[in-house]
């Protein structure tokens, strides 16, 4: 949440691909386009992942790119416990009222089916798409979370879902969300 008074995320795409139906392995893939809304040059920006299952962030396969396909280099990693990571990404320079597009892919297992996101900022859409192998039993929902009241309630609109030959796939998108909305996303 400390980007928030560096950044306003524009938009935000989350896509979870099932590679393993046995264990949930998941593969991550977080695309952003965020606006330096400071004063100043940015060059950094803040990341903080949870997961189901104990992993080592080395075991994560984590890569972060620039909207040219440019490998980013991860300047710290504070945190590297069991079910929660957080670490710092050196950007290119981003100049204030300037936008650039951020990658972030990572493979960790998801054994609970429950995906929990918080918006750091006003965003004008959250696109939250998920696949599996066709064959698996899943139970989609998404649902707005109070998180001060913890109360949670279906999420407006209802997601979509595509029941393809080798594949279910679902989809979800929300515009104009207020900084620190949240979606919890189970399957």
């Amino acid at each position: 949440m400390r980007s928030v008074h560096n950044f306003k995320f524009e938009t935000i795409e989350i896509a979870l691909d099932v590679v393993d139906i046995k264990t949930m392995l998941t593969h991550h893939t977080w695309a952003w386009t965020v606006t330096n809304v400071s004063k100043e040059v940015k060059d950094q920006i803040f990341y903080t992942l949870d997961g189901d299952s104990p992993k080592d962030f080395a075991q994560m396969n984590v890569k972060i790119s620039d909207d040219k396909g440019k490998q980013l280099e991860i300047q710290s990693l504070n945190v590297n416990k069991p079910y929660h990571k957080e670490f710092v990404v050196k950007l290119p320079p981003i100049p204030p009222k300037k936008s650039k597009s951020i990658k972030l892919q990572y493979d960790w297992e998801e054994p609970d089916r429950v995906f929990l996101n918080r918006v750091p900022s006003d965003c004008k859409q959250l696109t939250y798409l998920f696949s599996i192998p066709k064959g698996a039993d899943i139970k989609v929902r998404v649902l707005k979370v109070d998180m001060d009241t913890g109360l949670k309630i279906l999420a407006d609109p209802a997601p979509v879902v595509k029941h393809l030959e080798d594949k279910t796939v679902v989809s979800w998108s929300k515009q104009n969300l207020k900084a620190y909305d949240a979606y919890q996303f189970l399957w």
